[in-house]
């Protein structure tokens, strides 16, 4: 059978994967077949020209008409006569866009057993059955009616057919009529029930491009043809219009957004009038249309021109650069060039300066600058300048005023001597310059440089600035050549200078020598020398003169006086004293004279050390203490005596002497050990050396107090007491030892104050007990030394500390708090720790009977804690202890040390209150948490969270469900107006519901019940359930692509990679299915199953591989693939043992080859 009409296929849509469509077909029926729909329908298939006209893709297609019977089977059909089919059902519009209509419609099981009947009684080749769907405008009159095939598209279980059928050349927004209907030769036409519908609307269809209506310079008028208006009227219009850039390339609108050029019109009108263009100048434009749906897209864009116009008036010229008899004039093009290019400039001139211009034509070209020569100084001329194009010419320029400038003055004549030549000045004229070229000469700069053999020094030195032709120049350099020019100044500039001219200076007597220097320096011998003078002045030196300069009456006035005159360059001085200092000058003669003298150089004859002093006393002066006095030497050696050096020595002792520098005599020396003998002499120093040593001289020491003894040494401690013992000095300075004195330091901490060492024994014994000390206290002990002279000092402080003792009782124990079960006490800490820190305390509680505590209270007497229990011990300075319930107890309080516990504090007593009952209240169960719902497939499971503190216990639970629509109650009313749908009573926590429908939504309470009374009803939990038509949708849908596709771990021959399953809710189960290729291969499937991961083995090391991933469904959906991934194993690491072996192989192969070179040498 051809496609399109009934059959049984043989592989259903399920199998294969894919809808067997068939081709849309339309058709147009008259008015008189609307009266009889069905009639006329047997009728059009029937006549021999009944064409359907179809628009399907734009063209028009004839359908052929099916055969008529078999005349040989007319007569066994008229025999058998055969009820009609039952009609299809109702079309469905399965989805809608404003391309395309999908409809769906079922033919019943009946319908393909009459069809197989009639088959089987026709001839093979005959077509039997048709089906279609036919669509027809409800408002219109006489509107044309749609006929679109229907293809095969699934076979439902029961047997019924599924067919399908899309429609593409439909109006927009207009209610259509939908009828399935079938076609057979022996029924005709068998009708189903119709449905309406409205097809949708869009956007209007692209508008043509925009045509010029009229421009001008400045404006343009558009106007355009409205587009289709496909469903909505165009409401709006907006056009957008852009300067042209560049050759046009880029006139696709669709590389250009909507916005990127300027909006000029927005109306609904198809016109428009665009102001404030440039002229001459290409824009594009564009234009879209508005409806109810939105905008179009934009219609093409249009290449547009405004009308040209003459340049505008150019900027006045301006002078670019001038210079004597020439002018360079420049000027600008205007601002808008009449939308032309300009062509060409006109510079016009006027030299006449009269009322009436009389401009000429200057320049006539493209250039915008004419240089214009000659000008005459101080001339002023007019200009002014217009600009041409195809169109015209502009207006001239507003009138340039310009004036010709006048310049320097022509060079002077060349410098000439003009009177008597000196040494060291001379006379010099010139003539003034042959031009001054507009303005007078003011005055003249004559400069002047020296040249040294031939050559020029440095830069001209202007000597001379004046009106006159005539100066004097002086302070020249003898026998010297120098050389001159002058320059003329005006009030218009200076000008060039004149030609250089070279006069040479008389000569003189030479220059000063240098000062005269040192060639041999020696005790009582001096010898100098100096060198020629730098400058000679035209004749060279023939001998020199010496001379010593002697400063009289205390410096204020000197002499000098002749020591040597001769053509040497050196000079000897005999006999001179150490340290003496000799000035000296030379100056040096030629054949003009005797020269300048030097500079003046002061000589001094070598220093040495001074000679030896010679002591004249040393006697004591006290304990420890002597007194030295000496005289100078008689020599200091041509140098002042700076320090003395003396030296003290105790007689036959290794100790380091005294020695100390003074600047003079006498000198007291101190820390001199008492009534002992010393050798002193001393020295004189100068600044170049020390001089020899003085003859020694002894002296004896004053006796003094005796030394510090050795730190006393503790012999015995107890916790009051500490006996001492300690030994003589071992020095007493020359007089025996009377007595000794002991003193006592408590150590106390930074925090306390010290009292100070207090003498506890004083006289000629060595050893004392100390008595009266505190327990666990160190103690500092010193003793020092008496005799004739005095007492000695302190020795080193010995430490001592006495023993430690328990520690006093605590200090007010009190009562905090007492309770039917506890007790509460503080304390603050003992007066007296023992001498070692209170490490913990002990609470110690002895339970009483009432008439023995009333008896212990009574007496106020201490009592001893020994049937007392500890009821706690610590280092707080509180505690709380547990107690029963009306009992009387007395507590005893015991502080710790490292030596063990003290004495008790006083007791206290304390008695506890009785205990009462609380009452129990009996309440409702309160409200619990909103209810927890799992759907999966059809089945519902709800369950909440049990109700724990319902005091008397919760007797069972209700589940009630309302649906969404009805108007929100309170829980009271949830019950008497009986809105909501009881699902479970019961004492369980969860339940399956069954009794909801498919395609509602719904609210679920759960509430909690005692003996009491009922709870709150909870918070609703919001149930969705899906209709059969939307599950069957889902699951139609391809499943989402998978995401996240990553490398979890790489080893050298496996991969594991995980992903992230896509997004979407309510769809079934997904299946993964991922794929890997070795480098630039082939995908392979290595794993498909339910996991997010998988670890690919068996694979090359240090290799790359690609790997994507999709998901699939039961239904047979798939998703498409993930972006590739390259992922790459690790590569191969050699073991260290393996290296090492290698290593040790490639030495034994070493060894091996030497050994053998060896031998063949052999």
């Amino acid at each position: 059978m051809k496609k399109g009409f009934l059959c049984a296929p043989k592989e259903t849509p399920k199998q294969s994967g894919e809808l067997n469509k068939g081709r849309d077909a339309e058709s147009f029926i008259t008015d008189t077949e609307k009266e009889n729909h069905m009639m006329e329908k047997e009728k059009a298939f029937e006549s021999n020209d009944g064409k359907i006209k179809s628009r399907a893709n734009g063209s028009t297609a004839e359908v052929v008409k099916q055969e008529k019977v078999a005349p040989a089977l007319a007569p066994a059909l008229a025999q058998a006569p055969v009820a009609p089919p039952p009609p299809p059902s109702s079309p469905e519009m399965v989805s809608s866009s404003a391309e395309r209509l999908v409809f769906q419609w079922k033919v019943q099981a009946e319908t393909v057993k009459a069809v197989q009947e009639a088959e089987q009684k026709q001839a093979e080749d005959c077509h039997t059955l048709d089906t279609y769907l036919a669509l027809t405008e409800c408002s219109a009159k006489n509107s044309e009616t749609i006929v679109c095939q229907g293809a095969c598209c699934e076979k439902t279980a029961d047997g019924h057919l599924m067919f399908q059928t899309e429609v593409t050349n439909f109006r927009f927004a207009v209610n259509y009529k939908a009828v399935a209907c079938i076609k057979t030769n022996k029924w005709k036409v068998v009708e189903g029930q119709g449905i309406e519908i409205e097809s949708p609307g869009t956007t209007p269809s692209r508008p043509e491009a925009p045509s010029v209506s009229g421009k001008g310079k400045n404006h343009l008028k558009l106007k355009w043809t409205p587009p289709e208006a496909r469903g909505s009227p165009v409401n709006l219009y907006e056009v957008e219009l852009r300067a042209l850039e560049g050759d046009g390339a880029d006139d696709d609108d669709t590389f250009v957004p909507w916005g990127s050029a300027m909006l000029v019109h927005k109306s609904p009108d198809c016109k428009c009038e665009v102001k404030s263009l440039k002229p001459g100048t290409a824009y594009q434009t564009r234009v879209r249309a508005f409806n109810r749906y939105g905008a179009s897209q934009p219609s093409p864009w249009v290449c547009v021109v405004t009308s040209a116009t003459v340049p505008m008036q150019p900027p006045p010229p301006y002078v670019s650069q001038v210079g004597l008899e020439w002018m360079l004039i420049a000027w600008q093009p205007p601002e808008d060039d009449g939308g032309t290019t300009i062509n060409r400039y006109s510079l016009e001139v006027d030299e006449t300066l009269e009322e009436t211009p009389q401009f000429t034509v200057q320049y006539n070209g493209p250039e915008k600058q004419f240089l214009m020569k000659p000008v005459v100084c101080g001339r002023k001329y007019r200009f002014r300048v217009r600009a041409f194009n195809a169109v015209g010419c502009s207006q001239f320029s507003n009138v340039m005023e310009a004036s010709g400038v006048c310049g320097a003055p022509s060079p002077p004549g060349p410098v000439q001597l003009a009177g008597n030549l000196t040494a060291h000045g001379m006379t010099l004229t010139w003539t003034p310059p042959m031009k001054d070229n507009g303005s007078a000469v003011q005055l003249y700069q004559v400069a002047m440089r020296r040249i040294l053999d031939g050559m020029p020094m440095g830069y001209f030195e202007i000597v001379y600035n004046g009106p006159e032709l005539v100066c004097e120049v002086g302070r020249l350099f003898p026998a010297c050549v120098y050389e001159f020019c002058v320059v003329a100044i005006s009030a218009l500039g200076t000008s060039a200078p004149s030609p250089s001219t070279c006069i040479s200076t008389a000569g003189a007597p030479p220059g000063p020598p240098p000062p005269p220097f040192v060639l041999q320096n020696e005790v009582g011998k001096l010898t100098v020398g100096w060198t020629l003078p730098d400058i000679c002045n035209g004749a060279p030196v023939t001998s020199f003169r010496v001379e010593r300069i002697v400063s009289d009456d205390g410096g204020r006035s000197c002499t000098r006086e002749l020591v040597h005159e001769g053509s040497s360059i050196c000079f000897s001085f005999q006999g001179l004293a150490p340290g003496s200092a000799i000035t000296l000058s030379v100056s040096a003669i030629n054949m003009y004279g005797i020269g300048p003298s030097s500079l003046p150089a002061t000589f001094v004859t070598p220093c040495t050390p001074p000679g030896r002093p010679a002591i004249s006393q040393a006697s004591a002066c006290g304990a420890g203490r002597a007194t030295i006095h000496w005289n100078a030497p008689e020599e200091d050696g041509g140098s002042p005596i700076t320090l003395y050096k003396v030296y003290v020595h105790l007689k036959g002792s290794s100790q380091e002497p005294i020695q100390v520098l003074t600047e003079s005599s006498p000198l007291t020396v101190d820390s001199l050990s008492p009534g002992s003998i010393y050798v002193v002499k001393v020295l004189a120093m100068n600044s170049f050396g020390n001089g020899d040593w003085s003859e020694p001289l002894k002296f004896s020491s004053d006796p003094g107090a005796p030394a510090a003894p050795e730190s006393p040494e503790i012999t015995r401690v107890t916790s009051q007491s500490v006996m001492l013992s300690w030994q003589p000095p071992v020095r007493t300075n020359g007089a025996d030892v009377e007595e000794f004195s002991l003193q006592m330091l408590e150590v106390v901490s930074s925090l306390q104050a010290s009292a100070g060492f207090q003498t506890m024994y004083t006289g000629s014994l060595r050893c004392f007990e100390v008595m009266g000390l505190r327990p666990g206290t160190s103690y500092k002990f010193r003793v020092c030394a008496k005799n004739a002279a005095g007492q000695g000092p302190y020795s080193i402080p010995a430490i001592g500390t006495t023993d430690a003792v328990p520690p006093g009782p605590p200090l007010a124990v009190t009562l905090t708090g007492v309770t039917t079960s506890s007790l509460k006490v503080k304390w603050s800490p003992p007066a007296f720790e023992g001498g070692s820190p209170v490490t913990s305390y002990s609470v110690l509680v002895a339970e009483l009977a009432d008439d023995r505590a009333d008896d212990r209270a009574g007496k106020g007497k201490k009592q001893s804690p020994g049937g007392a229990k500890e009821a706690w011990r610590g280092s707080a300075m509180s505690c709380k202890v547990k107690a029963a319930p009306d009992t009387q107890y007395e507590i005893f309080l015991v502080a710790h040390n490292v030596i063990g516990p003290g004495v008790p504090a006083p007791s206290v007593f304390a008695k506890t209150p009785q205990q009462q009952a609380a009452p129990v209240k009996l309440k409702p169960p309160p409200r619990l948490a909103a209810p927890t719902v799992s759907v999966k497939g059809s089945q519902v499971r709800v369950s909440w969270l049990p109700c724990k503190d319902a005091n008397p216990p919760v007797r069972c639970f209700k589940l009630v469900a309302e649906e969404l629509g009805s108007a929100n109650r309170d829980s009271q009313s949830l019950e008497e107006e009986e809105a909501a749908k009881e699902l479970y009573v019961g004492s369980g926590t969860s339940t399956d519901v069954t009794s909801l429908v498919p395609g509602c939504s719904y609210n679920l309470f759960v509430m909690a019940e005692n003996d009491v009374g009922r709870g709150a009803w909870s918070l609703p939990t919001l149930v969705q359930l899906k209709s059969i038509q939307e599950k069957k949708k889902s699951r139609e849908l391809p499943p989402p692509v998978p995401a996240d596709l990553k490398l979890e771990k790489a080893t050298r021959t496996s991969l594991k990679l995980s992903w992230t399953p896509g997004g979407g809710e309510g769809r079934e189960r997904e299946t993964f299915q991922l794929e890997i290729a070795e480098g630039s291969g082939s995908f392979e499937c290595v794993y498909t199953g339910t996991d997010t991961s998988f670890t690919v083995m068996k694979l090359k090391n240090n290799c790359r591989y690609r790997a994507r991933v999709k998901a699939m469904t039961k239904s047979g959906s798939a998703s498409r693939y993930t972006e590739e991934q390259s992922f790459k194993t690790l590569a191969p690491v050699e073991s260290k043992w393996r290296t090492h072996a290698l290593s040790i192989l490639a030495v034994l192969v070493l060894v091996v080859l030497v050994y053998g070179l060896l031998r063949s040498n052999e």
